[in-house]
């Protein structure tokens, strides 16, 4: 049966844990100094962190309520939002909808251009 970690084992591993989230943390703002958001594209890398990869898991660990407090603070202190539209986050520069809840486009309007053959089915 394997034992307990060491508390000085558990401290090292702590300190990665940390050294790694200040990573990711350094990398999101860089991003947000360039960009003036956080709404980053999929996929993103910076600074050998996939940067979208690492903001979905702070979201998620705050969903969770396993985030940090300071991790919270440092976050919030960059503007993130917490809750986010996944097609603005793949799209940051495409409008949002109107309302999340707006009618898709009509299928006529997304069908392609008429082809040779489709416009002589039809006829003249």
């Amino acid at each position: 049966m394997p034992s307990e970690p060491s508390q000085e084992a558990q401290a090292q591993q702590a300190e990665r844990a940390e050294a790694a989230w200040q990573k990711g943390l350094a990398a999101a703002v860089a991003f947000h100094r360039e960009h003036g958001h956080l709404r980053v594209p999929v996929p993103h890398v910076r600074d050998g962190i996939r940067l979208d990869a690492w903001l979905y898991r702070q979201r998620k660990a705050h969903k969770e309520g396993a985030l940090l407090s300071q991790h919270v603070r440092a976050l919030d202190d960059l503007g993130i939002r917490w809750t986010t539209d996944a097609r603005r986050v793949e799209h940051p520069h495409v409008p949002a909808p109107a309302s999340p809840l707006a009618p898709p486009a009509p299928v006529a309007a997304q069908s392609s251009p008429p082809t040779p053959a489709t416009r002589r089915a039809s006829g003249p």
